[in-house]
């Protein structure tokens, strides 16, 4: 069963959907308000830890091109808070 996750990255908070995948046997994120854009990894950990990757990488991609970042339009109950990354890395 998918559940909400709230990341903060970048100084905003994210609704991430994390799930466990059967078929590729793994956990898959989806953030919705970023185009829906997608990682995974063999631990939760590692899928948190990616997707924190992929909204910097999201982020710094629309900023050059000029595309406008959507405000956080779901205020779903969270099961985590403010996941940090393992490895910190310098925001965008």
């Amino acid at each position: 069963m998918p559940e909400t996750i709230v990341l903060r990255e970048s100084e905003r908070d994210w609704d991430v959907t994390l799930e466990w995948d059967d078929d590729g046997q793994g956990w898959v994120t989806f953030v919705p308000v970023l185009n829906n854009i997608s990682t995974f990894g063999n631990t939760r950990e590692e899928a948190l830890d990616r997707t924190h990757e992929a909204i910097r990488g999201y982020l710094k991609a629309a900023a050059k091109r000029g595309i406008p970042i959507p405000e956080r339009t779901s205020r779903a109950q969270p099961t985590l808070l403010a996941h940090r990354p393992r490895v910190q890395t310098s925001p965008v």
